[in-house]
């Protein structure tokens, strides 16, 4: 019993590592409104999640864009842009 307990939770774990980006786990839900958002499905594939980040910098860093501007992009809030941007460690103006 105690063994297949033991395989669930490595199980589990390995799931984790698999959908974890720079320390951070990308959970269903957030894989999810990854995908609803912008249109990048990670949940196949945890490095499309750098096509995400090339895409918040190209549009915050390089394009001079405001948070309200991408969000418009993307039909999605401010705040939403602003958390993504905090995530990838891409530095505010």
């Amino acid at each position: 019993m105690r063994s297949v307990q033991n395989q669930e939770k490595i199980k589990k774990n390995n799931e984790k590592i698999k959908y974890t980006f720079n320390g951070v786990y990308f959970n269903k839900y957030r894989q999810n409104k990854i995908l609803e958002i912008f249109g990048i499905d990670i949940s196949k594939e945890i490095n499309n999640i750098n096509e995400l980040k090339m895409i918040l910098q190209k549009y915050y860093i390089d394009e001079r864009k405001s948070t309200t501007n991408i969000g418009n992009i993307f039909n999605t809030n401010n705040e939403t842009i602003r958390n993504y941007l905090i995530l990838f460690g891409i530095e505010r103006r």
